[in-house]
């Protein structure tokens, strides 16, 4: 399966790069905004998506605007090419931003989000479990 992992900070490229390999998916490419995983979903057959929410959109040049789920852009981009696509965020970041984007993405009929947050403590894990992405992604890849 050619996997795509948007996401924007370099040691969870790193360990999202390892998840991925583990789960036997050596293809896949990272984009770190919105507008490079537009670039890749156009030019190539990509089969699932590995995406961060708050992350840059890409237009412009700048510091990271974490008031835009730009993440979202990705999925909808997923959803009208019917690729497969899973959200692997970190709750302890985001936590009150997400409320409506759950509610969101359960009325479009997509996949819960992966909260990587410690449930135990609330803290934010040193890395993101990519591997219940990885999995979210090859079921829903059967369904497709």
């Amino acid at each position: 399966m050619n996997m795509l992992l948007v996401e924007d900070e370099l040691r969870h490229q790193l360990d999202a790069i390892t998840a991925i390999n583990n789960a036997g998916h050596n293809a896949f490419k990272i984009a770190v905004t919105a507008s490079d995983a537009k670039e890749i979903l156009d030019k190539w057959k990509i089969d699932g998506v590995i995406t961060d929410i708050y992350l840059p959109l890409g237009m412009w040049v700048g510091p990271k605007d974490d008031s835009i789920p730009a993440g979202l852009i990705v999925a909808a981009m997923c959803h009208k090419r019917n690729v497969s696509f899973a959200f692997c965020t970190s709750g302890y970041h985001h936590s009150e931003k997400l409320n409506w984007i759950n509610v969101f993405q359960r009325q479009m009929g997509w996949p819960e989000i992966i909260d990587t947050r410690d449930p135990l403590s609330g803290d934010e894990p040193i890395k993101k479990n990519r591997t219940s992405a990885i999995e979210k992604n090859d079921n829903l890849f059967k369904n497709y």
